[in-house]
């Protein structure tokens, strides 16, 4: 298992941890239902240039799919910490 020398715990507690707070967070919070609508209104508002526009899109499309997997899969989500690894 990986530590991290500053505080010596080690990777996988910490993406663990965060990705409970996640699960949690996605529980609570209807966020993919959230999410849907961010990238609607993204196109709407035109705030944004093409190319920021277009990395929002795939940050939200990515965290849209990590709420996927550990709602869907939560038995996967050791399978995801060792694929980060």
């Amino acid at each position: 298992m990986e530590t991290n020398e500053t505080t010596n715990i080690s990777f996988e507690v910490k993406l663990s941890s965060w990705l409970s707070t996640q699960l949690d967070f996605f529980d609570n919070a209807s966020i993919q239902e959230k999410i849907f609508d961010i990238m609607e209104m993204v196109d709407i508002i035109g705030f944004f240039n093409e190319k920021e526009t277009m990395l929002l899109k795939d940050v939200l499309k990515s965290y849209l799919k990590l709420s996927f997997i550990l709602k869907n899969h939560p038995d996967k989500t050791e399978k995801l910490i060792n694929f980060l690894k």
